[in-house]
């Protein structure tokens, strides 16, 4: 799975900044699929939602919505389209733990 203390310093080291857009770059469980039961994007996605200085972004081409009863507060939320401007625009980039397996630049 992932490591929860790594998460906490990710969020602690977002913390220092004000009005965040964070934008994650894939939901689902692995890349190419639209599956994402036990995907720990998700998880980490609902630990950002309850912090409300947090605009809250994600791009998925195979999850445009997020339907989940685990994580009620995430359903709704949708992909944005990917675009210079919103790589740009977010204060804080982030892309989940489909692609970066151990965290380990943190």
């Amino acid at each position: 799975m992932f490591d929860n203390d790594k998460l906490n310093k990710l969020i602690s080291l977002a913390l220092l900044n004000n009005n965040i857009n964070l934008l994650f770059i894939g939901v689902a469980y692995k890349p190419n699929v639209d599956d994402i039961r036990e995907s720990p994007a998700l998880h980490i996605l609902n630990s950002f939602i309850k912090i409300p200085k947090y605009n809250l972004y994600y791009h998925d081409p195979y999850v445009n919505f997020i339907k989940t009863s685990k994580y009620k507060n995430l359903n709704k939320l949708k992909s944005t389209k990917l675009s210079k401007l919103s790589l740009l625009t977010s204060s804080f980039k982030m892309v989940s733990v489909v692609f970066l397996p151990t965290m380990t630049s943190l």
